[in-house]
């Protein structure tokens, strides 16, 4: 390598990455360590506590962005993004947060969209580094593929949010789908139960009919004797009236 001071960044000598107080109030990214000929690593270049305060910003104009958008599109509600931490966390309520999602109008087109503007991103930065790797540039002063990074890094916490979102309605359905399958387990215990007890009913009002035969048809011979009895006794007091006629 050279040691002259020469216009090309090649001929510069390394130097370790910037600190945090010396680019945290810098707009862009333009001014990090220069090319170097060897072969760059990310971890080499970039600093974690900067590029998580780059993150919370970069997460908050994300934030602002959203609200923008939201309130062109007339929503009723702020975005869930502004409501919730931005590390993913286990819901109590899946049914509120569906509910709520739901009223919000957060539908699967917006879904879609985030997913494709998601892999596009992630398209171009791996383009944009195999682009650098291939010509041996370094990514330190590559300013797209910082952004790009960034981007990525905030757009990954909302990825984090809707997979756990997506983990939450699964949960949410397969409750809501045990709860079916008890419903209709109940409702077939139930049907079973009205069954038995029409079934019950009926031999009831047969065995009622059957016994109300019975009383009717004692009832009757009872008259029937009653009236042969009668008859009897008709017989016999015209046989009486004739004897004594007979005298």
């Amino acid at each position: 390598m050279m040691s002259g001071p020469s216009s090309s960044n090649r001929a510069k000598p390394y130097s370790p990455p910037p600190t945090v107080e010396n680019i945290s109030g810098s707009p862009n990214l333009q001014q990090v360590v220069p090319e170097d000929d060897v072969d760059p690593e990310l971890a080499r270049y970039l600093n974690r506590s900067y590029w998580e305060q780059r993150q919370s910003e970069e997460a908050q104009q994300h934030e602002k962005q959203l609200h923008h958008v939201s309130d062109r599109n007339g929503s009723r509600v702020d975005s869930p993004l502004s409501q919730q931490p931005s590390a993913p966390m286990s819901s109590t309520t899946p049914s509120n947060k569906l509910q709520h999602r739901h009223e919000n109008g957060e539908t699967d087109t917006e879904m879609e969209e985030f997913v494709a503007t998601l892999k596009m991103q992630v398209e171009i930065f791996v383009n944009r580094m195999k682009s650098n790797s291939s010509r041996g540039r370094s990514i330190a002063n590559d300013s797209s593929v910082q952004t790009l990074f960034m981007n990525i890094t905030a757009m990954h916490s909302r990825l984090l949010k809707h997979i756990q979102q997506q983990d939450d309605s699964r949960v949410y359905y397969e409750e809501l789908q045990d709860k079916l399958a008890q419903v209709k387990d109940a409702r077939a215990a139930l049907d079973a139960l009205r069954e038995e007890y029409r079934e019950k009913l009926r031999r009831q009002a047969e065995e009622a009919e059957r016994i109300r035969q019975m009383q009717m048809a004692h009832k009757l011979e009872i008259m029937r004797k009653k009236k042969q009895e009668y008859l009897q006794y008709q017989r016999q007091l015209a046989l009486q009236k004739i004897q004594e006629q007979e005298r």
